[in-house]
């Protein structure tokens, strides 16, 4: 799964993805593109 987000760098984004399925699961359940980029924001940031 391969997520491209503007402002958001496509390989962290995965590396993100890859290192937590929990996150995964969190991304699809998410309906808002705010709330998303805002979550994928953070995963990006933490790591």
């Amino acid at each position: 799964m391969i997520l491209t987000i503007p402002g958001v760098d496509p390989s962290s984004t995965m590396l993100s993805l890859d290192e937590s399925e929990s996150s995964d699961v969190k991304l699809r359940r998410c309906e808002q593109p705010s709330v998303l980029i805002e979550k994928l924001t953070r995963v990006v940031a933490d790591s």
